[in-house]
């Protein structure tokens, strides 16, 4: 069994360089979670594991007045605090020495953007201590798969599924080019596998391969029937590397990844599409032993010219550009 406490603090504020008005009032979250955490063996093949964390956390903003572009509203300040019961609950089957299943079950804590949150209030009369969009996100998350571990091979596998009654979901505001965060229903489930093999001595092959779906409330009606798009969900990707320990002064790595196409509806209509594209990256590293370790790296070694996946999924016009083409850097690194 283990036992302890987390305890942390965060001030943070968003500031227009140019004016010096803040965008985001200077606000403070402070917390802290006493936890439990047990495991347990009913036999020699199997481990239960569970445990509790309890949160308690408080956001603490001022009275401040949102920009012009937000209707100038003055909101009224406070303290709003949220404390949460968290259960995890895990099992892990070892069929043999290299293979075993795993499940697991937890909920997830978190806040959602608070500066988006705040500096997008446009209604007069409104107050942060029931403001309802400061309301912490809590998840159900849920996995179970599959692990193979040998001396020279290694793959997994897993499902998964995250839900949240009220989620956080960022949406663009095509008048004031700006995205804030809309408190909606949300589900993401997904695939994710990824196996290694090392056939030589200082060689090792990677790959991966995820597949996620999200959806969420986008009218209310409590039914999850939007596609979550490009600024809330990854694409689906395949990672291929391959890296190489040349001898003890050298090692090389290469890197393909491919981001698969895909089309976004939302309420029954499509709102966006991915077309997908493939970039590679690569570096060569020289250890020199006591003058440190110096890199070459190029990233999009073959100067991949791709619209990025955020562009071509939110409909914001104004961030619609290139992904960045070939950068070659040289770094130094030395540890003491």
């Amino acid at each position: 069994m283990l036992a302890g406490a987390d305890g942390y603090r965060d001030r943070t504020y968003q500031e227009l360089t140019h004016t010096g008005r803040h965008w985001v009032p200077s606000s403070t979250y402070t917390g802290w979670a006493p936890f439990l955490q047990a495991e347990y063996w009913p036999l020699e093949s199997l481990s239960l594991s569970g445990g509790l964390r309890r949160e308690h956390g408080t956001l603490k903003v001022p009275t401040f007045r949102t920009l012009a572009a937000y209707r100038g509203v003055t909101v009224q300040g406070g303290s709003p605090s949220f404390s949460k019961t968290l259960p995890n609950l895990g099992a892990v089957w070892y069929l043999s020495g290299r293979l075993n299943l795993f499940a697991s079950y937890a909920e997830g804590y978190t806040l959602p953007d608070v500066g988006r949150v705040l500096r997008a209030i446009n209604k007069p009369g409104q107050s942060v201590a029931s403001f309802l969009d400061l309301k912490p996100v809590v998840s159900d998350n849920r996995e179970a798969g599959a692990e193979y571990a040998a001396d020279r091979v290694g793959a997994r596998v897993s499902y998964y599924v995250s839900r949240s009654r009220l989620g956080s979901v960022l949406v663009f505001d095509a008048p004031n080019q700006v995205y804030n965060v809309m408190r909606q229903r949300t589900a993401i489930s997904g695939w994710e596998a990824r196996a290694n093999w090392q056939p030589l001595a200082g060689t090792r092959l990677d790959a991966s391969f995820a597949i996620n779906r999200g959806r969420s409330d986008r009218n209310g009606d409590g039914q999850v029937d939007s596609d979550l798009d490009g600024a809330n969900i990854a694409p689906n990707r395949l990672n291929l590397s391959w890296t190489q320990r040349w001898n003890d002064a050298w090692s090389s790595y290469l890197q393909v990844s491919h981001a698969y196409s895909r089309g976004f509806a939302t309420l029954g209509r499509r709102s966006a599409h991915f077309d997908g594209y493939s970039t590679a990256d690569a570096y060569l590293k020289w250890h020199t032993g006591g003058a440190g370790d110096w890199t070459l790296g190029v990233q999009n070694l073959a100067n991949e010219q791709y619209i990025n996946y955020v562009a071509q999924t939110v409909g914001d016009n104004d961030s619609y550009f290139a992904g960045r083409g070939r950068v070659v850097s040289l770094t130094w690194q030395q540890v003491f």
